[in-house]
């Protein structure tokens, strides 16, 4: 069973709930409702900074809870959560939170099953909290900048990961800092950057992950900024050093389409099977009105009406040069996927 609704104070609550997703309302209500089901497996909160203290004992009968999401509603406020979050530590999973507190007072709280972590802090020392505190955690992903974060695994935090999402910034030293993290560790699966810049300190310290890195997205930081093809070089380092790459993302680049459909440029070629491109030039674009599915040199393109795609001369040479990777299933332009499929 789930909810997404607490029920009024004369009405009986549910004791049976497995997964429970809060809005925004009666906390004293969330927190009775909370305590009534001790079999949720899943719990998402939006809630006050001061539910830590006020309910502390919220989750005191939570012993299965694996996943939990935890929105704080409220600015600039320090909470106290160890105590609150104290009983479901040694079962979570999965934990995303989103505070803008400068305190959140989780040191010393260890996460042991910890496996993915999404996050949004405002302060070095919860990173390190939070960090240290889950030592097999394999999934990091932050929201907004990443600096705390970074600095925390400057630490040597979480030896086991095996996924990044992190947004980089140049003028905070982030960048040097996290390349050699990079370069400290091994093992990298995933990698998802959103950078200001692209230099060639960090394609060499991607490259430290070239035997285990299968999925690569570099980003903008900013709307402003455009990849040009003097980036090109640092670029192709990367790909023709990375031999599992099975998925890549690059995002607005002047010359991207020549840059990923060449085969040469690549270590391994037959093991791509998704792309993403942003393409800059605004001359491909065209607005096409089709109902159904159609195919274009045995790919599908997406249906709809007056869907912004792309001119068919231009679909012709992205589609030709696609053709040397064997395993090349989805090319996505401009947020608009092309399926490898054939007629039927």
């Amino acid at each position: 069973m789930a909810s997404d609704q607490i029920v009024p104070d004369d009405r009986p609550l549910s004791t049976q709930l497995v997964h429970l997703s809060t809005l925004k309302g009666d906390e004293n209500q969330y927190a009775r409702l909370i305590k009534s089901n001790p079999g949720l497996k899943s719990l998402g909160m939006t809630c006050s900074p001061e539910f830590s203290i006020r309910y502390s004992d919220a989750f005191e009968n939570l012993k299965q809870l694996k996943e939990f999401r935890y929105i704080m509603a409220a600015p600039w406020h320090s909470g106290k959560h160890r105590e609150l979050m104290l009983p479901i530590s040694p079962t979570l999973e999965k934990l995303h939170m989103y505070f803008v507190m400068p305190r959140l007072g989780l040191n010393g709280l260890t996460f042991p099953k910890l496996k993915e972590l999404k996050v949004r802090l405002f302060s070095v020392q919860n990173g390190i909290d939070l960090l240290q505190g889950s030592p097999n955690l394999e999934t990091l992903e932050s929201i907004s900048n990443s600096y705390n974060l970074v600095k925390a695994l400057e630490t040597g935090a979480c030896p086991a990961l095996k996924n990044l999402q992190l947004d980089i910034s140049d003028g905070d030293g982030t960048m040097i800092t996290f390349a050699a993290i990079l370069e400290s560790r091994i093992g990298l699966q995933t990698l998802e950057l959103r950078v200001e810049s692209f230099d060639e300190r960090l394609a060499t310290a991607i490259n430290c992950h070239a035997p285990s890195l299968t999925r690569l997205s570099i980003r903008r930081l900013r709307s402003t900024t455009l990849w040009r093809p003097s980036t090109s070089p640092f670029l192709l380092r990367i790909l023709g050093t990375c031999g599992g790459l099975q998925d890549v993302k690059i995002g607005r680049a002047q010359d991207a389409v020549r840059l990923l459909l060449t085969t040469d440029h690549w270590k391994n070629p037959d093991v791509l099977e998704n792309v993403l491109m942003g393409i800059a030039r605004k001359d491909t674009r065209i607005d096409v009105d089709r109902e159904t599915d159609e195919y274009f040199n045995g790919w599908k393109l997406p249906p709809g009406k007056k869907l912004g795609g792309h001119k068919v001369t231009f679909l012709k040479m992205v589609f030709e040069a696609a053709e040397g990777f064997c395993r090349l299933r989805t090319i996505k332009l401009d947020g608009i996927v092309y399926e490898k499929a054939k007629r039927t």
